[in-house]
C-alpha cells in the first residue's frame, strides 16, 4: 500500500507540473551562486528523469539591449541555435505589444532570418516608424508568428 501511495504521489507531482517549477527553481538558484541569471532553453516532462530542463547562466555582459522601439533584451551574439533568445521584454513595449516573452527564440524578422542578436538588430533599425514587422519565433517547441507595430 505503501508503495502506490508514493507513486500516486510522484505522478500527481510529475502531472501537475509541480516538477518543472522545481527544476527551475533549482536551475534558477545554481546560475545565481555564480551571479548570473537563468535562460531556459528547453523543458520536457517526458522520459527519465521525469523532468528535464537545458539552459544555461548569462550575466550582464551576455546581453544585447534591442534598440527602445522594440523594447527587448536579447543574448549577445549566436547563443541559441537556430535564432535569437530574448532575455527580457518592457513593459508596454512593441515587443511586449506584439506577444513576445521571454525565453522566445526569434528566427525571422519581416521575412529575414536571424541567427545573431546584430541580425535582429539591424533588422529592428531598418524598420521605420509606422510599418509592421512579421515575427516568426518559437516558444516551447511550438513555432509562431505575430505582427509588431512600430
Amino acid at each position: 500500500m505503501k508503495k502506490l501511495l508514493v507513486l500516486g504521489a510522484v505522478a500527481s507531482f510529475v502531472l501537475c507540473g509541480c516538477a518543472s517549477h522545481v527544476e527551475e527553481r533549482h536551475l534558477k538558484e545554481g546560475c545565481a551562486k555564480v551571479g548570473k541569471q537563468l535562460f531556459l532553453l528547453d523543458a520536457d516532462l517526458k522520459g527519465i528523469p521525469p523532468f528535464t530542463a537545458y539552459g544555461f547562466c548569462v550575466g550582464p555582459d551576455d546581453i544585447v539591449q534591442l534598440p527602445e522601439t522594440f523594447g527587448a533584451e536579447v543574448l549577445r551574439g549566436s547563443a541559441v541555435k537556430d535564432g535569437v533568445g530574448v532575455f527580457s521584454v518592457s513593459k508596454g513595449s512593441t515587443a511586449e505589444k506584439a506577444g513576445i516573452k521571454a525565453w522566445d527564440i526569434i528566427y525571422e524578422f519581416s521575412g529575414r532570418p536571424v541567427s545573431r542578436s546584430i541580425d535582429l538588430q539591424s533588422a529592428i533599425e531598418a524598420t521605420p516608424p509606422g510599418q509592421q514587422a512579421v515575427i516568426k519565433f518559437r516558444r516551447d517547441k511550438k513555432e509562431m508568428t505575430t505582427t509588431a507595430q512600430f
